[in-house]
């Protein structure tokens, strides 16, 4: 009797398996378009968190995780604040697609751990101007500013000096 049960519920799931390759052979084309779309629907979200294409105007706008994490940025200074050498830099995405245009306002980025007196924030003024920087991001400051650590990613214009003068 119970050899009976093994059989019948043996061919219910050879019948129903039977039943799921036949529907995969006729839909194959369907299957795939579904897969691919899935497949892009995953992409496009991934893409999107990353926030490859987000240009950052404001300190505001940057997400807490990227202070967690110290995420690095990158941007051109376009002018220094002569009172305490604060770096105004637009904020250049990964990926840029349209022709960006420069933002306004500029976001905020203050030397952490350095005090600028006049004459030093003159001197980041002629030498960082224009000029590519990245910022490794430490935590924003209640004056909307955010403390990083910058490196130039281009070549000083200054001329190097050598030993033998």
């Amino acid at each position: 009797m119970s050899d009976q049960r093994i059989d019948v519920s043996d061919l219910a799931i050879d019948r129903l398996v039977t039943k799921c390759v036949n529907f995969i052979d006729q839909h194959v084309k369907e299957l795939r378009f579904a897969v691919c779309g899935l497949g892009i629907v995953g992409l496009g979200i991934t893409v999107r968190s990353l926030r490859i294409f987000g240009r950052f105007d404001k300190v505001e706008k940057i997400p807490k995780e990227f202070f967690r994490k110290n995420v690095s940025l990158d941007g051109i200074v376009r002018d220094v604040d002569l009172d305490g050498g604060i770096l105004l830099v637009e904020h250049v995405p990964i990926v840029s697609l349209f022709g960006a245009k420069p933002t306004d306002p500029m976001l905020r980025v203050r030397l952490s751990g350095v005090r600028v007196s006049a004459t030093g924030s003159q001197w980041l003024k002629t030498t960082t101007c224009n000029n590519r920087v990245r910022f490794a991001l430490l935590t924003s400051n209640a004056n909307r500013e955010a403390e990083s650590i910058v490196t130039s990613t281009e070549a000083s214009r200054e001329p190097r000096r050598t030993t033998d003068q």
